[in-house]
């Protein structure tokens, strides 16, 4: 339920305004919009894997080496989680001034580490769960 708040106050926001006349401003906030787009409804599958990976470290006896493995993986997943969190709340879209281009350039590489970050962490927990 806090992760549909938090995306729909976001999208209120951004949807907001306006397209911005600097095109390649524009065309920098499309791509970065894309990739959340793109990444957002991972949130839910990496809910998902961490509820998995709890289940699997309280229902089954584990050496300490796989313990340490799935607790770093929902670490990672909670790492992940936090930084979408975090970009979604510092992200706005910015007034059509000329520092428009810098700030999206910035914005595209934080979203585009996010997704690495997410991606990574719920290709991990899945190959943790498949052992």
């Amino acid at each position: 339920m806090k992760i549909f708040k938090l995306a729909v106050l976001f999208f209120m926001f951004t949807s907001c305004q306006g397209p911005l006349q600097n095109s390649e401003a524009q065309k920098l906030f499309e791509e970065t919009m894309f990739i959340h787009d793109e990444v957002m409804p991972e949130m839910g599958t990496m809910h998902k894997l961490r509820k998995k990976l709890r289940k699997k470290l309280d229902s089954t006896e584990l050496d300490s080496t796989n313990r340490k493995n799935i607790l770093n993986s929902i670490q990672a997943l909670e790492k992940a989680d936090d930084e979408m969190m975090e970009w979604m709340a510092e992200f706005k879209k910015p007034e059509d001034t000329p520092e428009a281009v810098n700030y999206l350039k910035n914005e595209k590489i934080k979203i585009s580490a996010v997704k690495e970050s997410m991606l990574k962490s719920i290709e991990n927990a899945k190959h943790i769960l498949n052992e």
